[in-house]
């Protein structure tokens, strides 16, 4: 007994050992093996959005509007490439920061795509909230997390769901007759799975809807580029044919505001400020 008790107590310190010297280790290597993942993820979203830069005068409206946002100076901007603009769109920008299989954040390091036309066939004035709505993206890092987020949502949804099987099958098996009980089991299990599914993938678009609100909050109320949020709606809604209401089921299963919803607040944002100047 005393030998066997001397043998787990030197496992136990050479676990303990091991874990110091590869934490250590880690440590010791943290900035060049920071340097060799950002580069990575940087090489990554470009080759997969492109790696063209802007002009310099582009950069440098982008850049004092950012400082008016108080987003990171380290954002990398670029030009969108062929399928980015098919995703997109020919009058578009996006925020991004790099991910593994569009899940898992790799990288902090912010990226602004920006779209072909962008700066060739918006007014400043679109331009103008269009940069604000992005950045605000990027200074609170509404996307960072939003995936892993839903997935560990998910998970957590299955397992609960996994652990109540039982109690699930004891009352399938009350309600149902004998010939029948393992057939209803199963459908109510491969049902509720896909409720469970449902349910994560409507948290995310929820959230989704959240974070592209209070971006163009934020856009409006620093910026104060009313007539721009409205002037692009128009554009969008005559380009893309978004109609202008949807109904409540509709609108569930989309990941931004109305056009309706989003010109209310901002003439209301429009409204209070125009009265402050009066005051």
């Amino acid at each position: 007994m005393f030998v066997l008790i001397n043998a787990n107590r030197s496992m136990f310190y050479g676990i303990v050992l091991a874990a110091t010297l590869f934490i250590a280790g880690i440590s010791c290597y943290f900035h060049q093996i920071r340097s060799y993942i950002d580069a990575y993820a940087i090489s990554r979203a470009q080759q997969m959005f492109g790696s063209m830069p802007l002009a310099q005068e582009q950069e440098q409206l982008i850049k004092s509007i950012a400082v008016q946002m108080g987003a990171p100076d380290n954002i990398i901007m670029r030009r969108m490439n062929v399928s980015a603009l098919r995703v997109f769109g020919y009058h578009n920008a996006f925020s991004y920061f790099p991910q593994v299989g569009g899940v898992l954040p790799i990288s902090t390091i912010p990226f602004l795509f920006v779209s072909e036309g962008f700066f060739e066939d918006l007014t400043p004035e679109e331009q103008v909230f269009l940069i604000g709505h992005e950045l605000a993206h990027i200074k609170e890092r509404h996307v960072l997390f939003l995936m892993p987020c839903a997935f560990l949502g998910l998970f957590i949804l299955l397992f609960m769901l996994f652990i109540m099987h039982k109690r699930i099958k004891a009352v399938v098996y009350a309600c149902v007759a004998e010939r029948y009980q393992r057939r209803s089991f199963v459908g109510v299990m491969i049902l509720s799975i896909y409720l469970v599914s449902v349910a994560s993938g409507m948290f995310c678009l929820a959230y989704r809807r959240h974070i592209e609100r209070d971006a163009d909050y934020k856009a409006l109320e620093v910026l104060h580029s009313y007539d721009g949020c409205l002037k692009l709606l128009d554009r969008w809604q005559a380009e893309f044919k978004i109609p202008e209401h949807t109904t409540y089921f509709v609108g569930l299963m989309t990941d931004h505001p109305s056009c309706a919803e989003r010109r209310v607040y901002c003439l209301a944002l429009q409204n209070q400020y125009n009265q402050r100047e009066i005051t």
